[in-house]
């Protein structure tokens, strides 16, 4: 069984929609392109002085409506799925 990533199913759901709402294809790529991304790398010091680095992204797509909304992510196993 493949599963696909949280970002595959999400452009799908947009490709949808923009298919449905009859929208242009400028209009896709607009919406289905990252505007922004922001990578960080937070070192944190254990009590027994070993540093582990923790990364976090944060990706918005579309500040045309404003500032646009969202959280950072941070989790151990997290990556930037741009594809």
């Amino acid at each position: 069984m493949t599963t696909e990533s949280p970002l595959a199913t999400a452009r799908a759901q947009l490709r949808s929609a923009v298919e449905k709402l009859d929208l242009s294809e400028s209009m896709w790529n607009t919406l289905s392109t990252p505007r922004r991304i922001l990578e960080v790398a937070v070192p944190l010091r254990r009590d027994s002085g070993v540093v582990e680095m923790y990364h976090g992204y944060r990706v918005q797509y579309s500040t045309t409506r404003g500032p646009s909304k969202g959280g950072i992510r941070f989790h151990p196993d997290i990556d930037l799925d741009v594809s």
